[in-house]
């Protein structure tokens, strides 16, 4: 894959933190949310805590109610044990912590929801998950309003986050889990601020109908028999820029001009990809989602899939608001994240940041960060074009 040019930096070591409000406006960052489901719509789940304690008068713990703490070097442990109790404490008297998401499987949400709560039970965790391209408009709202709903926010562009730091976004997160072994620090936070926390790998799939033999390797795909019948994305955005770069780089450089020429059928993105595999509409695709293609089984579809041996990956970052309503809820959440128990509630389709977490699909230190960002409007323009000549 594509190896981008990661921001690696040191983790400025901000104990606890004062999170304040700033306004934001405008959108920009690009990145579709290619894993959506076959729904649209926001899925959202709440658990309430054993205890009710949102009544309770609550104050954000910050870096002046502590005196003794001071930031360090990037190669700190963290916040301090003392320091974190403090937070976990005030986080449970916030009560509550909302998410904003994209990229999890929306049938998973129970499994997330009630891993957090056997770790933090006087907490309720309600998670929103929607189309990246509805989320947006809606954080930044709440960021230009101070109408603050969201806690903690996940989006598929570092571009997104990064502009937003200290604008939307708390710039200086630290966090215990941002420092446990195989989390790899350097590589994964950004502007020692939001941070790498899920990874999804896209495979290949085929209706088993059409094709009872499966698809073993690049050149079944291009096969007599496929004239017609594959599924390809249409490139609207860099992130499937990023993704055709990445086939062409696994399989050969000719296998999109060898596709084009056969016939193959272009679609909107995943979700519409999946749906004629399971119809029959066509016999297969180069771009599937394991998870998608496993709840379509489950409903009766005869599909399967298959990841190559160089899958590209979709990723998903996380950054905790500024203004957030529950600041300490927010870092208690945006920490767990990172846990082997969060991580593997995700389910077996998705990349663990930790290693040796069961179930996942490995570890993301075995593979490598690309980053559709790094695809320029330029770039972009020329693919279409190449696009264009070979498939319509």
């Amino acid at each position: 894959m594509r190896k981008p040019s990661v921001n690696r930096v040191g983790i400025a070591v901000v104990a606890i933190l004062s999170l304040g409000l700033a306004a934001c406006g405008g959108s920009d960052g690009d990145a579709e949310d290619t894993t959506a489901a076959t729904e649209s719509s926001a899925e959202a789940s709440t658990v309430p805590p054993t205890e009710s304690s949102t009544d309770a008068t609550t104050e954000t713990v910050t870096s002046s109610d502590t005196s003794d703490v001071s930031p360090s070097s990037g190669d700190a442990a963290g916040p301090t044990a003392e320091d974190w109790a403090a937070i976990e404490a005030a986080a449970n008297e916030e009560g509550s912590v909302t998410w904003y998401t994209s990229q999890i499987d929306p049938l998973r949400i129970p499994e997330l929801t009630a891993a957090f709560n056997a770790q933090y039970p006087d907490i309720e965790l309600t998670i929103v998950r929607d189309l990246a391209q509805n989320l947006r408009p809606k954080i930044e709202a709440e960021i230009e309003t101070g109408n603050a709903i969201a806690d903690v926010y996940s989006d598929s562009s570092q571009k997104y986050l990064g502009d937003r730091v200290g604008a939307g976004f708390v710039a200086g997160v630290d966090l215990p889990n941002l420092h446990q072994e195989g989390y790899l620090t350097d590589e994964w936070v950004f502007d020692d601020s939001y941070f790498l926390w899920s990874a999804t790998a896209f495979g290949w799939g085929w209706n088993t109908d059409a094709v009872p033999d499966g698809i073993q390797t690049a050149d079944d795909l291009v096969a007599p028999e496929m004239a017609d019948r594959v599924g390809v994305p249409d490139p609207v955005a860099p992130i499937f820029v990023d993704f055709y770069q990445s086939f062409e780089e696994g399989t050969s450089p000719d296998m999109l001009d060898q596709l084009g020429a056969n016939g193959a059928q272009i679609y909107g993105g995943v979700a519409d990809i999946s749906e004629a595999l399971g119809s029959g509409e066509i016999s297969s695709s180069i771009f599937v989602v394991p998870s998608i293609i496993e709840s379509l089984k489950e409903q009766g579809a005869p599909v399967e899939w298959m990841v190559p041996e160089e899958p590209w990956l979709t990723f998903e970052y996380t950054a905790v608001a500024e203004g957030a309503e529950h600041p300490n809820a927010a870092l208690v959440l945006a920490n767990f994240m990172l846990s082997s128990e969060f991580q593997a509630a995700r389910g077996p389709f998705f990349i663990s940041m930790v290693p040796d977490v069961e179930p996942s699909f490995g570890y993301m230190g075995d593979f490598t960060i690309s980053n559709p960002d790094d695809v320029t409007p330029e770039e972009l323009a020329a693919f279409q074009a190449r696009f264009d000549e070979l498939f319509r």
